[in-house]
């Protein structure tokens, strides 16, 4: 799995955000950053998301009352589940599950074992999903135990190649 920055291209050694000439990294942000898992803290890459957010509000696709800031649409998709960690990818968390629901900021996914709440994942898409093998940065939220004796949890989704490309499998991209 990518352990680096969504937007830092491994082949290049660049920063995607750069293309408008709004971002150049220096060395040391991209040693901090671009190259590790501490890329959710870089105050370039949050912006982006903050501008993915505020595009998904103006074209009526995020929610801003409770809890929920997107509409969930039922998908059914299979995907693996890692820890999260700054050396890359950690112990494989489920190989065997797959999604309830999707939505641009995060899924709903269903896997025969329980997953620690709050944990860092890595999660690659399988079969079913517009981009098989796509890979993506999230964060499990909650996870419950479900009536038949599987678990059930949400992940929120930490980089915005993943809601463009969930926005793409679900027909939302314009």
């Amino acid at each position: 799995m990518k352990d680096c920055c969504p937007y830092w291209d491994l082949r290049r050694h660049d920063c995607m955000m750069t293309g408008a000439g709004v971002f150049i990294p220096l060395p040391d942000h991209i040693d901090a950053f671009c190259r590790t898992l501490e890329f959710a803290s870089c105050k370039h890459f949050r912006r982006s998301c903050e501008l993915q957010r505020a595009r998904a509000e103006e074209r009526g696709i995020l929610f801003t009352d409770g809890r929920r800031r997107y509409p969930r649409l039922p998908s059914r998709v299979s995907v693996a589940l890692a820890a999260a960690n700054g050396n890359g990818q950690g112990q494989i968390l489920a190989d065997q599950a797959h999604t309830v629901d999707l939505s641009i900021g995060g899924m709903r996914v269903e896997t025969p074992t329980s997953l620690p709440a709050e944990k860092m994942v890595l999660f690659t898409f399988g079969e079913g999903f517009a981009r098989p093998a796509f890979q993506g940065l999230g964060q499990i939220r909650w996870a419950d135990r479900v009536p038949d004796g599987t678990f059930q949890a949400g992940v929120a989704f930490l980089d915005y190649q993943t809601s463009q490309a969930v926005s793409q499998h679900l027909g939302l991209a314009s």
